[in-house]
């Protein structure tokens, strides 16, 4: 995955929040 934009990063971190989360 690319880090270019800090926008991107935040939604990863959510994403990925969001599925432990789910879990």
């Amino acid at each position: 995955m690319t880090g270019a934009s800090p926008g991107g990063y935040r939604i990863i971190v959510v994403q990925m929040q969001r599925a432990t989360w789910d879990c």
